[in-house]
């Protein structure tokens, strides 16, 4: 699974960057003995490139190369550095090689085990995965401002599960008035909320003099998300689905706490849906398919509606509000691990980026996806008498 994701975020990456020419993943060994081969894998472009300076900012994950970069192409988002962090869990590291005009070049190797000489398995010695967290967070407040429920029981499960204590304000303006009446040691703030955003919040917070980390939370890294950030007096940011390990990792750097440590891989998912990613679901929800499954369930039956809002809102000119729908569609589909959701928005949303209207055809499909959402998740609660 993490492999694909990396493979899968290098070669999106390198798409993004290249508007002519090709794009080559390779993979090759570099040893290997009687019980492990070990495998180097590159994905390499001949697109636009990068200079000396965007190179030694490209893995942080609170900077974009370039800003005239990122206004062309669209920025490279947290992908880079959360891609790092996960290879450096596994014993190994994401490296890059680029000039400006002849493309990029992503290497990485990792190690395979070998029990049997029919079979190959990734080596997890070096380190497990962030499937699941443990530790002692107790005594550490955390106020999570978000207005989507299903991202804020994801992320108030990370939390707990870790020891922390949450309180959750649905708007910008209730977690200000929030955070004055009560101590928090840092603050989890959606950027796109009602009422009150996240940027204004966080003013307000800097501006009655409260010191507490303020720690944006974003679906992608949009041009202009850190100059907003840092301008409204925010520390950082997180990036949209919420992992464990970001989260955490987040927590630790800015309360100095010690990083609470992985546990191993939950079991097998015990129901399978087709279009949807179980057991990564799950695992962001540390391993509690129950709530997995309600969670997912309730996104069908509250989204079903979701495509003729959206056909109505094009309707009556407002492309703003059918942009935002499908962009918050995309993002909850993409929490929960639902991938054939998420792609069909994330095509409806490209679409009305553009400023495109004619596209019946990808909300016919989105509607379509839902419904059997909805049938098939509500035949799996019935069974499971939840």
């Amino acid at each position: 699974m993490y492999l694909v994701m990396l493979t899968t975020n290098l070669i999106n990456n390198a798409v993004k960057f290249t508007s002519e020419g090709c794009i080559f993943l390779k993979v090759k060994p570099v040893s290997q003995d009687a019980s492990s081969s070990t495998l180097a894998f590159t994905v390499k472009d001949t697109g636009i490139g990068m200079t000396k300076e965007q190179l030694s900012v490209i893995f942080d994950a609170f900077t974009q190369a370039d800003d005239s970069i990122t206004r062309r192409y669209g920025g490279t988002g947290l992908g880079l550095a959360i891609s790092r962090q996960i290879l450096g869990l596994m014993g190994s590291d994401l490296q890059v090689t680029s000039e400006p005009g002849r493309g990029t070049e992503f290497t990485f190797d990792l190690a395979f085990i070998r029990p049997r000489d029919d079979e190959v398995v990734l080596d997890l010695s070096a380190g497990p995965l962030p499937y699941g967290v443990t530790g002692d967070l107790s005594g550490v407040r955390v106020l999570l401002a978000e207005d989507n429920r299903i991202n804020a029981e994801v992320a108030v499960e990370i939390l707990k599960e870790a020891g922390a204590s949450v309180d959750v304000a649905v708007n910008g303006r209730e977690a200000v008035d929030m955070a004055l009446e009560d101590p928090y040691d840092i603050v989890l703030m959606d950027i796109e909320m009602p009422v009150m955003g996240g940027y204004e919040a966080a003013r307000l917070l800097r501006e009655s003099n409260l010191t507490l980390p303020v720690v944006a939370m974003t679906a992608h890294a949009m041009e202009g998300v850190r100059e907003a950030c840092l301008d409204a007096g925010m520390n950082d940011y997180i990036a949209k689905p919420i992992e464990p390990h970001v989260i955490l990792n987040v927590l630790s750097r800015w309360l100095k706490q010690d990083m609470p440590s992985p546990s191993p891989a939950s079991s097998p998912a015990a129901f399978t849906l087709p279009g949807i990613d179980v057991k990564e679901g799950t695992r962001r929800l540390m391993g509690k398919e129950d709530l997995y499954r309600k969670l997912l369930a309730g996104f069908f039956r509250k989204n079903a509606s979701v495509p003729d809002d959206i056909r109505e809102a094009i309707a009556k000119g407002e492309t703003a509000l059918a942009l935002a729908l499908a962009h918050t569609l995309k993002g909850t589909a993409s929490t929960l691990s639902a991938t054939f959701v998420h792609r069909a928005a994330l095509e409806l949303e490209a679409a009305l980026r553009e400023g495109r209207t004619d596209c019946d055809h990808l909300i016919e499909e989105l509607a379509r996806m839902l419904e059997e959402g909805v049938r098939v998740t509500e035949a799996i609660m019935a069974r499971a008498h939840v």
